[in-house]
């Protein structure tokens, strides 16, 4: 440890202790809801499967229980239990009928009809035990209204079975007899019932009855046989009483499973399907021993990460130290080299940032000064210029006062130097507001207003041009904060430029738009024009002080447009295509 020194010492206890916190931390939390999730999902697929089979089992139910009840009602039976008695041959045939519907399903094992006395007229199947095991079921099934099924109990030859009633009434409602069907559960109940699908190599679904015994067979070899023993648990406990659902509890066994429990009413049942907790939560054990070989190969990273940063961390701080000595005397050309991709580079190139932004502003200082003194300059240069040009249009004015025959005023050389003398007086007002600062005043407009009064300023011009302008608004009381007059000076610069377009083309059907659409966080104004246009190269260069395609242009009506709207934190777009005509966009902010 004594190569890092005491500022890597500290460093790396602390970056240590601030990384193995949160590391510790988000571990714990990680495995904490993944174990969640992983509950969560066994518990819906547990459920989900005991659901299953509860409605397999509820529709068996009820398909048996439709086919005992055709066939009570069939005519054959219900006139042979009518009788009380029947010949020899009239019970073959009755049994005939029955062996048709016994042959329909595997699941039955036999059927037999008894008249209201208790009788048995019919059955496919003839033994002592027969008539032994349903008697009481006989007896109770004449006495009932409503169907009714059978403790599962244990046939000698047919293994587990149970029996469904259906009572055989005449034209009158009257019971007259009783249909007992008996079906074994090898072919019927065991199958959806060990059925394992979803259930792993520990899952298992029983049915117990209300007296807590186990119905069904398991299919673990080692386990009581049916009939045999009761059993308990939370989740019997809880389908007896007639609830339904999941939860993590000890089985009969005493292991520790996700059981989920729904109650069978009919049959005052509980179907119970559990897996072991140990293999449904398997994937937690994997997800914990990845965590913790994560978790040791972090905080070895770590160790090399801060052993390495302890021994270079003094070398960028140094050089940083040095820069920030040599700029604060002056030396703006100084950096620093980004040799680390962390906070420390960061910090480099935010110094190197900042020292650039000293330079640029120093720049731009210099410049301003600059353009202070030129605009000083280019003020006393127009003052100097307008003297001898204001006597020069005087003297015009006198010679054209004086010239009483016309022959001045309308010679060629006359006219030339009025229209330059105007040219120049116009380029030097030009000039001498591109050289002011802006400064604005800012008041809050529609843009209903503001195109109403550009419409009454221009329409003289517009006449005398036989131009027509048209103004189309998506919102007219869109308000925008703008100095009104500047941007009237912006709107006599572009539609000015319009005018002089739709001239150039030669066109006897000038047309302007004026056009406002509005956004969340801007209001566009645009002036369309169907004049001459541009050529392609010249677009890029529009807003370029001195730029003009026209022979008598200064150049500076656009630069001084774009030079109101950026003082208005705006941007002003200009796009054109020849002989198509020309659009200008001023997005301005949407006033708050």
């Amino acid at each position: 440890m004594a190569v890092f020194g005491k500022i890597g010492k500290r460093l790396l206890s602390w970056f240590v202790l601030v990384a193995l916190i949160p590391l510790l931390f988000m571990g714990y939390q990680g495995y904490y809801f993944a174990r969640l999730a992983v509950k969560k999902e066994a518990y819906l697929h547990i459920q989900a499967i005991s659901q299953q089979k509860k409605s397999q089992i509820e529709q068996w139910f009820a398909e048996r229980r439709a086919d005992t009840e055709v066939l009570s009602a069939n005519p054959s039976i219900v006139e042979a239990c009518q009788l009380g008695a029947i010949s020899a041959d009239n019970r073959r045939s009755l049994e005939r009928l029955l062996d048709s519907y016994k042959a329909q399903s595997q699941a039955y094992e036999f059927i037999c009809v008894y008249s209201i006395s208790g009788t048995m007229l019919a059955c496919t199947k003839h033994t002592d035990e027969t008539l032994a095991e349903m008697h009481d079921f006989v007896l109770e099934a004449m006495n009932s209204s409503q169907p009714l099924t059978s403790p599962i109990h244990l046939h000698n030859e047919f293994g587990l079975t149970i029996h469904l009633s259906g009572r055989v009434t005449n034209e009158f409602g009257k019971p007259v007899g009783v249909v007992i069907t008996t079906l074994g559960l090898a072919y019927t109940l065991n199958p959806i019932i060990l059925d394992t699908t979803g259930l792993g190599f520990s899952g298992q679904a029983y049915l117990v009855d209300k007296n807590k015994v186990m119905l069904t067979p398991s299919r673990f070899m080692n386990h009581p046989k049916p009939l045999t023993h009761t059993m308990d648990s939370r989740g019997i406990q809880l389908a007896l009483q007639g609830s339904s659902g999941v939860e993590l509890y000890h089985d009969f066994e005493g292991r520790d499973v996700i059981g989920a429990w729904d109650f069978l009413p009919n049959e005052q049942w509980a179907l119970i399907t559990e897996i072991d907790a140990n293999e449904a939560f398997a994937s937690l054990q994997m997800l914990r021993r990845n965590a913790m070989l994560v978790a040791i190969g972090t905080l070895g990273l770590i160790l090399i990460v801060v052993a390495f940063i302890s021994r270079t961390l003094s070398k960028p701080i140094r050089e940083l130290a040095n820069a920030s000595s040599a700029v604060s005397k002056g030396d703006l050309g100084r950096r620093v080299a980004i040799q680390l991709n962390d906070e420390l580079g960061d910090l480099a190139a935010s110094f190197n940032q900042m020292v650039q932004s000293l330079k640029d502003s120093q720049k731009q200082l210099v410049q301003s000064e600059r353009l202070a003194a030129i605009g000083e300059l280019v003020a006393s240069v127009v003052h100097e210029i307008r003297n001898p040009l204001s006597a020069i249009k005087m003297n015009l004015r006198i010679l054209e006062t004086k010239d009483l025959q016309g022959e001045l005023v309308h010679s060629e050389h006359f006219q030339l130097a009025k229209s330059q003398t105007e040219r120049i007086e116009t380029m030097l007002t030009e000039l001498l507001d591109y050289s002011k600062t802006i400064t604005i005043q800012k008041r809050n407009v529609t843009v209903l207003e503001l195109f109403n009064r550009v419409s009454r300023d221009f329409s003289t011009l517009l006449d005398e041009r036989n131009a027509v302008l048209h103004a189309r608004h998506q919102n007219p009381l869109d308000v925008v904060s703008v100095d009104d007059e500047r941007f009237m000076q912006v709107f006599w610069n572009l539609i000015t430029n319009s005018l002089q377009a739709i001239d150039a083309s030669g066109r006897s059907d000038g047309k302007i738009e004026l056009i406002s659409e509005s956004s969340p966080h801007a209001t566009v104004l645009s002036i369309k024009d169907n004049g001459m246009g541009l050529q392609e190269e010249s677009v890029k260069h529009v807003f370029e002080p001195f730029f003009t395609t026209r022979k008598n242009g200064t150049g500076l009506g656009l630069a001084i447009a774009k030079k109101i709207v950026d003082a208005h934190e705006g941007h002003i777009t200009f796009r054109s295509r020849m002989n198509e005509g020309s659009e200008i966009s001023i997005s301005l902010p949407r006033s708050t």
